[in-house]
């Protein structure tokens, strides 16, 4: 008898072939007590000469709602995969390792997909296929109790019938590729739905490429929407992105992805959501220069300012410095970490601000301050003192900081409670990435390309 064959008497079903043959269908009979409700009983077994006859419980016919079947069979086995060690190949390397054997074509994918073009999206093109293919992929597969070869007409309304292609220690996906939709699966079962929808289901191969982010959509317009520390402004955030919020064309979009990607503000990721997603694109004008131009820290650079090394990197550029400056209440300022005089300047020449005294450690920075001062015509109302801040009380006045970064974050969550708790009134310059409170009352000041460059914590 070389081809098995099925007889159906009432409520039991005799499958008769080959003994080999027969034999593959009770692989099965030691699974997990759980997974064989979706095995079919076997009455009664025998063997005559060659072939051989097995008698098995009748399933019923095609189940009305194959799907929710095996999402229910899929659940029972959740326990029992075992994870391999992840490897990173090309897709096109992925495909050949799973079933079913059949070619990857390309060619023929983007034609069935050209066909369907008025119900899809967009059409990709051949090359982009080809780019995908090539693409390396990490994927951890898994192994574990699959069926092997299901399909809707083996699905039944009592469980599964042909189990002949059974195994214990098969790649998870491989029997429900033909079922399930790609959105939120494991990139494993992704790996299987695509190689079966490759001939079966050109649109869902689309869609599976597009869920492993091998594929781009080309849209013309998204909906963007960002999260980040309550107190970073719509405005600034806007600065940031380089666009809007809200509908913004593809490519805007796409730069924000690429400007806030990693970004931190205020100990806060930058997250960006693009619906439907894009594709990133690099702005290379979004970047803090370290060699800042002279005349963007001193308006009067040429007239001979005095600048150390580490000046030109930290101190603040006069735009943002005069900004800082017209914040400022009324009165006396202290300037605790002169510096170079920046910041000290800016005060000075602010009608409103009736003394500034600067203070610093190092003298001879101290003594650029006050050449500085002299080239802007504030030297008189400002009093620089050599001291240690910590050493110094200000009765009566208004406290700025600006403390040397380098010292590191400790330091300087360390100088801001300092400052804070001792002064009713203030502001302290910090890296941007710096953790706070959320109720702390920040202003973020960035390049003019829009870059943070540095933001001020104001107190009081």
């Amino acid at each position: 008898m070389p081809i098995s064959t099925l007889n159906i008497i009432a409520d039991k079903v005799c499958r008769s072939g080959l003994i080999a043959e027969i034999e593959k269908e009770r692989r099965t009979s030691d699974w997990p007590k759980n997974l064989q409700v979706w095995i079919p009983e076997e009455l009664e077994y025998s063997i005559d000469g060659t072939d051989a006859h097995r008698w098995e419980a009748n399933l019923g016919t095609r189940h009305p709602k194959p799907l929710e079947s095996v999402q229910a069979w899929w659940d029972s086995r959740l326990e029992y995969w075992e994870a391999q060690e992840p490897q990173v190949l090309p897709l096109r390397k992925w495909l050949k390792q799973v079933d079913p054997t059949h070619k990857i074509d390309a060619k023929r994918l983007w034609q069935d997909l050209r066909e369907k073009r008025d119900v899809l999206p967009f059409l990709p093109s051949k090359k982009d296929i080809l780019r995908a293919l090539d693409k390396p992929i990490k994927i951890m597969l898994h192994k574990g109790f699959v069926h092997g070869k299901l399909n809707e007409r083996r699905v039944r309304e009592k469980g599964f019938i042909c189990w002949r292609g059974a195994k214990i220690d098969g790649l998870r996906g491989t029997d429900v590729a033909p079922f399930f939709a790609p959105k939120r699966q494991p990139k494993d079962v992704l790996l299987h739905i695509l190689k079966w929808s490759w001939k079966h289901h050109p649109i869902r191969a689309l869609e599976t490429l597009i869920e492993l982010e091998l594929i781009t959509p080309k849209v013309d317009q998204t909906l963007l929407s960002v999260s980040a520390h309550p107190f970073i402004s719509q405005k600034d955030l806007k600065t940031i992105l380089g666009c809007s919020i809200g509908m913004v064309s593809a490519q805007d979009a796409g730069k924000a992805l690429s400007r806030t990607k990693s970004m931190v503000l205020v100990g806060f990721p930058i997250q960006v959501t693009c619906t439907p997603s894009v594709p990133k694109r690099d702005d290379r004008d979004f970047f803090l220069p370290r060699n800042r131009v002279p005349e963007d820290l001193f308006s009067l650079w040429n007239r001979g300012v005095r600048l150390d090394e580490e000046g030109r990197y930290s101190l603040t550029p006069e735009r943002m410095a005069m900004d800082i400056a017209k914040r400022v209440p009324q009165g006396i300022v202290w300037d605790a970490f002169c510096g170079c005089g920046g910041n000290a300047i800016a005060f000075a020449r602010q009608t409103h601000i009736t003394k500034v005294i600067a203070t610093d450690i190092d003298k001879d920075r101290l003594a650029m301050a006050r050449h500085n001062a002299r080239i802007y015509g504030v030297e008189n109302k400002i009093e620089f003192r050599c001291v240690d801040m910590q050493k110094v009380q200000i009765k009566d006045g208004f406290v700025f900081a600006d403390p040397p970064w380098g010292e590191g974050d400790d330091y300087l969550q360390s100088i801001r409670v300092w400052f804070q708790e001792r002064y009713h009134k203030g502001m302290i310059k910090l890296p941007v990435h710096l953790t706070l409170p959320e109720h702390a009352k920040i202003d973020l000041y960035c390049t003019k390309e829009g870059y943070p460059s540095f933001m001020i914590e104001h107190w009081g």
